[in-house]
Formats: C-alpha cells, structure tokens, sequence
C-alpha cells in the first residue's frame, strides 16, 4: 500500500484508508486465508460512518479501498512469479489462487459531479471567504480559485516552490507525477504577501505534526466549505473551484490547451510529451491575467479586508 517514491496526498489518503478499514480487519491473518467476505466488510465501514451526512455518502471512500483490495490481491498473484520482487523478499511467499475481489461487486460510483460557480456566485463566495473565521483555508481558497490546481497542489505548498516569477510545484506533488508552474500574476503576489504565518508552508496546519509534514489538512478546508454552504443554494466543494476556473477559462475564450497546461492536465500521444518542450510561461500568464481581471470586476463590490485582484499600475 505504500508508493515507492512518492509522497503526495493522494498517498497520505491511501495510508489512512488502510489504518482505518483495513489493518484492523487482517491483523496476524495471512493473505490466502482472506475471503471475500472480508473484502464486503471493509468497503461497508466507511458508507456506515456517512450514512446520513448531507454531502458525503462514503461511495467515494469505499471505492477508493475496493482498489486497494483488487491492486494489493493483483500484486500477491504477480510476485510469486516475479524475479525482481521476489528478490527483495527472497522468503515471501503469497500463494494466491485467486483475486477474491473479483468475486465483490465494486461500489457504486458517484455521478461526476458538475457543480461549479457562476457570475452571479462567485461575489457571494469570496466576500464569505473574507468574512470567515479561519483566515489561513480562506485565503488558499482563494488562491485556488485563481490559479485552478488541485486542492494539495496548494494546501500544500510550500515557500521553496514560490519563485519570484512563478509557482513551481515538483512531480512527486502533483497527480500526473509532471512538475506544475504557474507564473505568479500582480493578485496572486498580492495574496502571497499576507500570507506571514509560517516560516516553511504558505497555508499551515494548525498541528504541529501535519504543519512539519503537509500543511494545510484538507478538513479545514472542507470545514470552510461547509461554512460558505451557507450563503448558497448547493454546497460547492473545493474541486468544484477547479471546475469553476475551467469553466470561465472557456467563457474568456482561453484557448483549452493553455487552460489544460494550467491544470497540468496529461496530453495523449508520444508526441507531446517527447518533442514539445516550450513552457508556455507566457501564455499561461496572460490567461491568469485575463482571469483575475474578471475576478476583480466580479468581486469589487466585495472588497471588505479583501487583497485587491486589480493589477497594479505604474
């Protein structure tokens, strides 16, 4: 369950899946001697917690752990037959038959969701976020908002990826394992320089331990969620902010391909990846600017407290 070489959130979240709903459930027991009614158990407990919450119904949880049951059974099966792995565990044996989670149906997904916040919403969320108590998660909020990257890619970062032209976030942090940057626009300095909490991290865990380790939890910033839920009509997750961006980068007319560099969105082929070596620095910087000028004009009535978005001028 562990991922070689790599310490990103997604790794953290697996490791706690296993701790909570695994681990407990296989102590002591050796693989082959695990059924599938195991498997049921274990995918069952998170849908249990949630039953009842208003926005979480544990589907996402259970079928997250349902893949980790199917990859840890499909590694068992391999490694016996496997040279290279057997010769780091030269006396482990698994001696699996079978794949017993192909005998569990997979739990069913959640509808991709399609929320996303419009003209007439996003004054209403950035006024709240300027109002909330907990200044840290609203301001990187913001700053998701602004840049559309993925919630760890900045509740996470940290003062060594912040250059002075750009944000430079390493493979090893990003979902596609490929270094994300994103050039740094007059706003997001703007933003950045309020940002004096903490030597190492850009938006700090309140703990200590997380604080040294990931920064900012994402339960505090889907406390905050829950708190802006208010002065809508439908809950808007951090994701959706993503989704938000994406969505007014097609309405400013943003050609898609800088939008999906922006998002450090994967492009098929060999061709890209191998050949193409521009940065498109530029690009992505006017597609920023043009966004945060719209940003600016949308929130300008709800600049209380609020870091200008407006460029600065000579």
């Amino acid at each position: 369950f562990a991922k070689r070489d790599r310490e990103s959130s997604d790794t953290h979240k697996d490791r706690q899946s296993y701790d909570n709903d695994i681990k407990p459930l296989i102590e002591n027991t050796l693989a082959r001697d695990i059924g599938p009614e195991v498997v049921v158990e274990s995918i069952s407990r998170p849908m249990g917690r949630n039953k009842g919450h208003p926005t979480r119904d544990g589907r996402g949880a259970a079928g997250t752990l349902w893949m980790l049951w199917r990859a840890a059974f499909s590694y068992g099966l391999t490694f016996d037959n496997d040279p290279e792995a057997r010769a780091y565990h030269p006396k482990l044996r698994f001696e699996l038959e079978n794949n017993v989670v192909s005998r569990v149906k997979s739990p069913a997904t959640q509808r991709s969701r399609e929320r996303y916040l419009d003209v007439n919403e996003i004054p209403v969320v950035w006024k709240a976020w300027s109002e909330d108590k907990d200044i840290v998660a609203a301001t990187c909020a913001k700053l998701l908002l602004m840049t559309g990257a993925r919630m760890s890619e900045i509740s996470h970062l940290s003062w060594k990826e912040v250059g002075q032209t750009e944000i430079l976030i390493p493979g090893e942090r990003t979902k596609t394992s490929k270094p994300l940057a994103l050039p740094l626009t007059t706003p997001m300095k703007n933003l950045l320089d309020t940002c004096d909490w903490d030597p190492d991290w850009v938006f700090p865990s309140k703990s200590y331990h997380a604080r040294k380790n990931q920064g900012l939890t994402s339960c505090r910033m889907y406390q905050l969620s829950l708190r802006v839920a208010e002065k809508l009509e439908e809950h808007c997750t951090t994701h959706d902010l993503r989704r938000t961006f994406k969505s007014h980068m097609a309405r400013l007319r943003v050609p898609m391909e800088i939008a999906h560099r922006l998002q450090n969105h994967v492009f098929p082929g060999v061709g890209d990846a191998v050949y193409n070596r521009h940065g498109y620095f530029e690009e992505k910087l006017d597609a920023l600017n043009r966004w945060h000028r719209e940003l600016d004009g949308l929130t300008s009535d709800s600049k209380r407290n609020v870091v200008p978005l407006r460029e600065a001028t000579a």
